[in-house]
């Protein structure tokens, strides 16, 4: 389901407005149909992702209102990747290259970034690609996850069944 928000239209543009009450239209029944209510934020410019001052991408952002475990207030955020056509905008490998960081399969150190061993290893035996020892910069590490979908999509489905478990 797809609401709107309500709005009082002003006029006089220098009175006060009522606050939002609600983020659906016609009374609170969205609000008690739904188990989850996604509310999609503006997008900003310190939302932008940038390389060299180009504006290569932004970071969606998505406000839960509502939810089955009650973790109502919480933001997500997600990159996108301007200029992905086919429902491929999502910027899977920007996720995938923070994860690998965040779950110490890969440790940075100054500008070099180390990739585990055993973790190299089991890519290797999957997927035929041999990954570097170590790449120097997220961007590259980036880049190399895109010149290499087989190897992005097997760490992501890596991280998806070990969060799902």
């Amino acid at each position: 389901l797809i609401s709107q928000v309500r709005a009082n239209v002003q006029i006089n543009p220098y009175a006060k407005g009522d606050p939002k009450l609600t983020n659906s239209s016609g009374g609170n029944a969205l609000q008690h149909y739904a188990d989850w209510i996604f509310e999609f934020q503006p997008r900003y410019k310190s939302d932008q992702i940038l390389d060299g001052g180009k504006i290569i991408g932004h970071w969606a952002k998505i406000l839960l209102r509502k939810t089955t475990n009650e973790k109502d207030g919480t933001q997500v955020l997600y990159p996108i990747k301007h200029g992905r056509v086919g429902g491929k905008s999502i910027w899977l490998e920007y996720e995938v290259a923070d994860m690998l960081l965040q779950w110490g399969f890969a440790k940075k150190a100054g500008a070099w970034i180390g990739l585990d061993e055993d973790l190299r290893t089991e890519i290797k035996e999957a997927t035929k690609v041999e990954l570097p020892e170590k790449i120097q910069g997220m961007e590259k590490l980036r880049t190399f996850l895109e010149e290499n979908p087989i190897v992005c999509e097997f760490l992501f489905e890596k991280f998806k069944t070990a969060l799902s478990k």
